[in-house]
């Protein structure tokens, strides 16, 4: 079984966080201090963990939330940052992205995108590596008109990966102008994210019904 620990300040979502990615399959648990700590000398050949840092768009990225992510980011260990409340929070995908790279020091890359419903509440989310939507009704392939207003994040996404993964015959498609099959891309962002050097991002709601939880719980799978 895949794990994960899970960092944030109080109120960030991160207990509903964990309680969600349990009901998926995930063995996801709340991070300590001493989770952050140095490893020991028995552990240092270890895989780390997966870290999901959860970053409240209610509330914003605060200083000392950006000490955990220092400490997790400097030893390059696994790490995605997720957004709680995006229903109810001030800030958009788009504006978190700009946020988290400003107060966190290095970039995060979309891997899906929430989706708005005809009221405009969060309703679903795009995966980018496949083109699909989870929603209340299920899961569907992505029609024309979310593929073309998604497009851009999804080339930064295949971009982000190839810059850090070494795989020339991804590399080599890519300057063709071709992309690679959903299941290559996921195994591509899976391999990224393993090296610590790049950063996937994502709005969820943990609690009610949950959005975009399994995508993570994926995410973390093709990670392990």
């Amino acid at each position: 079984m895949v794990s994960a620990l899970v960092f944030g300040l109080p109120a960030s979502g991160r207990t509903s966080l964990v309680a969600a990615l349990k009901a998926v399959g995930v063995d996801a648990r709340e991070a300590s201090a001493d989770d952050l700590a140095s490893r020991s000398e028995a552990a240092a050949d270890a895989p780390m963990p997966c870290v999901v840092v959860t970053a409240s768009a209610r509330d914003g990225i605060s200083a000392e939330l950006a000490d955990m992510w220092e400490a997790v980011a400097e030893r390059y260990q696994p790490r995605v940052l997720v957004w709680t409340f995006s229903d109810v929070g001030r800030a958009d995908d788009d504006d978190m992205r700009a946020i988290a790279e400003r107060v966190l020091g290095e970039p995060s890359t979309a891997v899906a995108l929430p989706l708005a419903d005809d009221d405009d509440e969060f309703a679903g989310a795009l995966d980018l590596r496949d083109w699909t939507i989870t929603d209340a009704a299920g899961q569907r392939p992505a029609d024309a008109e979310h593929r073309e207003a998604a497009a851009s994040l999804r080339d930064e996404l295949i971009d982000a990966v190839l810059t850090v993964v070494d795989d020339e015959a991804a590399l080599g498609q890519r300057m063709a102008g071709m992309e690679p099959s959903p299941a290559r891309l996921r195994a591509l962002v899976g391999q990224a994210l393993r090296s610590g050097q790049f950063v996937p991002s994502m709005s969820i709601r943990a609690t009610g019904a949950a959005i975009g939880v399994g995508v993570l719980a994926d995410l973390l799978r093709s990670a392990d």
